[in-house]
């Protein structure tokens, strides 16, 4: 296969790929990309044409807060030397890497790809060109969805060995994506609303130790409890769910977390084994790989926020293979994007 077919090729594969991954996953920092925007092509006196803008339309995917990759589209005239009029058509893939997360504000970022330009004169043989670029730019994060970017790049041609320059810039609508700093804020706002609210002075199981206090509630009426409301050495019922294809822990999750890591505290011989689920959407291997990463996510948690040795955690994902609840329905798949830990000594 040549350079330009495999070019071509790759080109095709890509947009394919972004339209089928997008199915399976809409979460914060992950969406389909639109563009809309325009190049300034500073074209090598090879061609004997004059540099010329250049309006452009793409789509991509953004994978997560770091990396996206996007398929554009241009065209444009511009004047031959010796003949006339030549128009061009350029079909070209991008990745992106952001330097620093996405979030509000100014960000600098990576970028490389390669495309297939076409040249049509008014006079002669049309000629196809297939060539790579690299460059820098910087992203303005005006929304969690919309951003204006701008980048400068080398682009050197396969087919000629000679090199040009490119300049673009170009709005950005990401669909289905929201910015960590939004979602941060958003919880932020809902824990401050809770916090007005008086806060109710209830012990449900009547043990003498207060609800909001309780490390362990539940426990049998009657029974010998500590001041953290336990039974001494009675293990704690950790339970944090998840939203759809996603290890990110919620605020919600983290008091249930450090409700454990005091416990873990107050036992220092006590060893645990965190073990992550999903549902039963999507393939079964990517489900395995994502529970485990929300088990890792629970026990980093642990060690980095608790202090807890890293020795006393294990964690494992056992994937789609142990529902609780049925997953025909949205309240027993939220059930189902699960961790739990197990006391093991």
């Amino acid at each position: 296969m040549n350079v330009r077919s495999f070019a071509q090729s790759a080109i095709a594969m890509a947009v394919a790929g972004i339209f089928s991954h997008s199915v399976f996953a809409q979460e914060a920092n992950k969406g389909v990309t639109l563009s809309v925007g325009a190049s300034y092509n500073a074209l090598d006196s090879y061609r004997e044409l004059d540099n010329s803008f250049a309006q452009e339309i793409g789509a991509g995917y953004r994978f997560n807060d770091r990396f996206s990759i996007a398929g554009i589209y241009s065209q444009y005239t511009t004047d031959h030397n010796n003949s006339g009029k030549v128009d061009l058509k350029s079909y070209r893939l991008d990745a992106f890497y952001e330097l620093s997360p996405w979030n509000n504000g100014l960000k600098p970022y990576l970028v490389a790809g390669f495309d297939e330009l076409q040249e049509k004169p008014d006079a002669g043989e049309k000629r196809d060109d297939t060539r790579m670029n690299a460059g820098v730019g910087i992203r303005n994060v005006l929304t969690p969805n919309l951003s204006l970017q701008s980048d400068v790049r080398a682009v050197r041609s396969l087919d000629y060995s000679q090199t040009e320059s490119m300049f673009t810039v170009a709005f950005n609508w990401t669909f289905g994506s929201t910015s960590p700093t939004a979602r941060q804020s958003a919880e932020v706002t809902r824990e401050a609303l809770v916090a007005k609210e008086p806060v109710a002075r209830v012990d449900s199981d009547q043990d003498g130790i207060l609800d909001t206090l309780d490390l362990c509630p539940g426990t049998v009426s009657g029974a010998g409890v500590d001041q953290t409301g336990c039974i001494p050495t009675e293990e704690i019922n950790l339970l944090v769910t998840f939203d759809f294809d996603s290890d990110h822990i919620s605020s919600a999750a983290m008091s249930m977390i450090s409700k454990m890591g005091s416990f873990m505290s107050r036992y220092p011989d006590v060893k645990i084994r965190i073990e992550g689920h999903t549902d039963n959407r999507g393939h079964e291997d990517y489900n395995q790989n994502l529970s485990t990463k929300r088990a890792d996510a629970v026990r980093h948690s642990l060690i980095e926020l608790h202090g807890i040795d890293e020795r006393r955690i294990e964690a494992i994902g056992f994937g789609e293979i142990d529902p609780v609840a049925s997953n025909m329905t949205a309240a027993g798949r939220q059930q189902n994007r699960r961790v739990v830990a197990e006391v093991i000594q």
